[in-house]
């Protein structure tokens, strides 16, 4: 592949490295070998699966009100809605053929079932930033025991854990869509909530949420926890707590679940510095990656969405450039399945740059028919205020490589910045980048 003057890239022939035979494409050239192919057709997920565009994940969607109308008794027959969608009941979804994701809406009070609030004795909640729902504190402790009798339920009595068909379900479901960015928790601090407080919970429901997945024993048959994926993310914002919540992330992954981001579209911000996904950003201002960090080798889920280009409030002033871009990072940072939304997501436009991602997605150092590096320097407007990690040249970050990194050596070796430039890029936060 030679994509125009800023992609190198070798082939992986007979699991050694070696040159490739060079041709000189005019563009970009997304072919890979001829015996090279997607790890399996479960790569791109979505609300809805769409076969024609390979997109074959569609999305289970329950609240928790739903599953638990009342007290001690759950079900399967019950409809519900969140977010001004409709969640058919339980077994509704099931009865559709294919493979699906699970995400359960938890911490709204309008997604939780009414009895909690009082039984917990619960009378302040809190509005997310979008104003999508108020929310019920997740971390008091008589509200986290009824959202544990949930999860065992659904992972465990009604056996969803070790469907074949479920490849992950999203958790712990608390906040803004189910993402846990933490802005409610902040919110609570102003009315008293600490951080250690927060955190003794946080630590502990990650452990729970394991031990729940893997059935509570110790028969590994069992254990299912590797279908979990946290949604939060590293280094969330935190003007709060100073920064204590810097590494939740890293911890929720140590603990045995997956993770995923979701929105790589900004690929020059806010995600070069990833411990949970086993990457800092080294003094020389490349990302390393610790190829070791067994979430890269495991059967766990690294997630990451690439949809929001001329959506979700973004406008893409070089569309191609963009979603090709926004692509790199995604596979940089070692992503094994990807949110798409085949037109948000210009599936059909690009097909042969979708397809080369497809085929690339969860793939590893030994069964990977290319390695790439895209020379380019970028701006990370994250690191601008945080100075809780630093490096030469910071907040400028040195290309996206995927096991090729490029090395500046001898008296001549000094690479010099691109001439190809681009500014803001879909929003604001994405900065300023050349590229080779």
């Amino acid at each position: 592949m030679a994509m125009r003057t800023f992609l190198l890239s070798l082939l992986l022939l007979n699991t050694s490295w070696t040159m490739a035979a060079v041709t000189v494409v005019n563009g970009d050239d997304w072919r890979l070998p001829s015996w090279s192919s997607p790890l399996d057709d479960t790569r791109f997920y979505s609300e809805e699966a769409s076969p024609a565009d390979h997109v074959d994940v569609r999305v289970i969607d329950l609240s928790w009100r739903q599953i638990n109308p009342r007290k001690g008794e759950f079900s399967t027959t019950t409809a519900d809605s969140a977010a001004g969608m409709q969640f058919p009941s339980l077994d509704d979804q099931r009865a559709l053929p294919g493979k699906y994701w699970l995400r359960i809406w938890v911490s709204g009070q309008n997604w939780a079932p009414a009895w909690v609030k009082s039984d917990c004795n619960i009378s302040k909640t809190w509005k997310d930033q979008e104003g999508q729902a108020r929310h019920l504190p997740i971390w008091n402790s008589c509200v986290w025991k009824h959202v544990k009798d949930m999860y065992r339920q659904v992972l465990t009595g009604w056996g969803m854990a070790a469907d074949p068909d479920m490849l992950f379900i999203q958790v712990p479901g608390a906040f803004y869509y189910t993402e846990f960015d933490l802005d409610i928790p902040f919110q609570a601090a102003k009315d008293g909530l600490s951080f250690d407080a927060f955190n003794t919970w946080f630590q502990a429901a990650m452990k729970d949420l394991v031990t729940i997945a893997n059935g509570e024993n110790s028969d590994p048959s069992d254990d299912y926890a590797w279908k979990l994926v946290y949604t939060g993310e590293d280094y969330p914002f935190d003007d709060t707590w100073s920064g204590a919540t810097n590494l939740l992330a890293r911890d929720a992954v140590q603990a045995g679940l997956g993770i995923r981001n979701g929105i790589t579209e900004l690929f020059n911000f806010h995600l070069n510095h990833t411990p949970a996904y086993g990457a800092t950003i080294a003094q020389d201002g490349h990302i390393e990656i610790n190829e070791d960090w067994p979430l890269l080798t495991d059967k766990r889920t690294i997630g990451a969405e690439n949809e929001c280009y001329n959506a979700c409030g973004y406008h893409a002033k070089d569309l191609y450039y963009a979603i090709r871009m926004s692509n790199l990072k995604a596979l940089q940072m070692r992503t094994k399945r990807l949110y798409v939304v085949p037109e948000d997501s210009y599936l059909s436009t690009y097909a042969t740059h979708w397809d080369w991602v497809r085929h690339s997605l969860g793939k590893q150092r030994d069964n990977s028919a290319d390695a790439w590096v895209a020379l380019r320097t970028a701006q990370d407007k994250y690191w601008i205020d945080d100075h809780s990690h630093s490096w030469n040249g910071a907040p400028w970050v040195r290309n996206l490589e995927r096991w090729l990194v490029q090395k500046d050596v001898g008296s001549d070796g000094i690479s010099r910045r691109g001439s190809d430039h681009h500014v803001n890029e879909i929003d604001r936060d994405n900065g300023e980048s050349w590229e080779g």
